[in-house]
């Protein structure tokens, strides 16, 4: 019998599709995200429910839309996306650096693991301290090599770039762009020409 997949959902705040290489950026800004993409389902289109992240993770992580929830972070009578992975029988981690996903929030609820914002130490940089508290909670030098580390590099790399952007441009813009970037794939549409593109 086939063990279940593994399940990472990473959260990034304010991460503009317009910037990303895999939606035709120039720019080599997200190289490991783009080699993930060629293998990968890349949406046009995607909506968020609200344009906060305080809202928009309640939904994510309970899959209720924020209209239908009272107040701040995951209620008392709601089964979070960790609690069904749990019940499920996955082990479960969740690490935060927002101070939204917090245990007061209830975001913690569902996890095995938690780390939070209170649970980082202020002396080491913040993706050390993540990866140091990965490492120590799972020990796999696998995770720490293969994903944590590229991205530290990388992110150290980028600090050190200008930060020269373009202005920001809609989703529909950035399928059009990717369209005179990449090309065109069978059967999509974009926005912008009202005929599906042709190979």
């Amino acid at each position: 019998m086939n063990s279940p997949p593994s399940v990472v959902l990473i959260t990034v705040d304010c991460l503009r599709a317009d910037h990303l290489g895999c939606y035709g950026y120039d720019r080599p800004t997200t190289p490991h995200i783009d080699s993930f993409a060629d293998d990968a389902t890349v949406f046009e289109y995607s909506y968020a429910n609200s344009p906060g992240t305080r809202w928009a993770l309640q939904s994510i992580h309970t899959g209720v839309h924020t209209d239908q929830i009272d107040g701040l972070g995951v209620p008392d009578d709601a089964i979070s996306l960790a609690q069904v992975f749990q019940q499920a029988g996955y082990a479960t981690g969740g690490f935060a650096k927002n101070g939204f996903l917090t245990r007061d929030y209830r975001y913690d609820v569902g996890f095995d693991t938690f780390v939070g914002v209170s649970d980082f130490e202020s002396d080491e940089r913040l993706f050390k301290r993540i990866g140091t508290t990965i490492n120590n909670t799972f020990e796999n030098d696998w995770l720490l090599s293969n994903v944590f580390g590229p991205l530290y590099s990388r992110l150290q790399s980028v600090q050190n770039q200008d930060n020269d952007y373009r202005p920001a441009i809609t989703d529909a813009g950035a399928c059009h762009r990717k369209h005179h970037v990449q090309g065109c794939r069978a059967l999509e549409v974009c926005p912008a020409k009202p005929t599906p593109c042709k190979t």
